[in-house]
């Protein structure tokens, strides 16, 4: 992924987060995102700051050697998950046991040496303004709130279709 050039001046190399990669070195940016233009900070940690780097593609070379498995990247994303959740509150809906279910599927086609696709087993959180067949859909409002539309949107379902876990 590319970023503008002013966004590359906050460039550093961190170490991967990820279990099966920890210890090797990636390239990511930090971009503050609370105040445009400035990207002095280096706080890693942060809720104000993104990290963009190249994990999945790390996570889905040890799927296809198996060394790892989209349930093990899954279960560490639901770790950080359970760790941030009350700070940052990004999800208005988590279903844990249907994303297992997803990840477990993915591990088992990966097992077989048949994923379906580059996305196969990436862990992904859909925004609430997108139908989703087996969760509440709440378009950000009240009104909405515990809605269920009983069918996917055409993104919810491509990325089913290509594997992606649904978080």
């Amino acid at each position: 992924m590319r970023e503008r050039n002013d966004a590359l001046d906050g460039a550093k190399n961190y170490k991967c987060a990820w279990p099966a990669r920890q210890g090797r070195k990636i390239r990511c940016v930090i971009r503050d995102t609370s105040a445009p233009g400035k990207g002095n900070d280096d706080s890693f940690h942060d809720l104000r700051f993104t990290m963009i780097s190249e994990c999945f593609s790390d996570a889905r070379e040890a799927f296809l050697q198996g060394t790892s498995s989209p349930r093990d990247l899954l279960e560490h994303y639901l770790q950080r998950i359970s760790e941030r959740e009350a700070e940052i509150r990004a999800f208005a809906h988590l279903d844990v046991e249907l994303a297992r279910a997803a990840a477990d599927a993915s591990t088992s086609r990966y097992r077989a040496g048949r994923p379906i696709s580059a996305v196969d087993g990436l862990p992904i959180g859909l925004k609430d303004i997108l139908e989703t067949e087996d969760m509440p859909t709440g378009f950000g409002s009240p009104i909405y709130k515990g809605w269920r539309g009983g069918r996917d949107s055409a993104i919810a379902a491509a990325l089913r279709a290509a594997g992606a876990v649904i978080v």
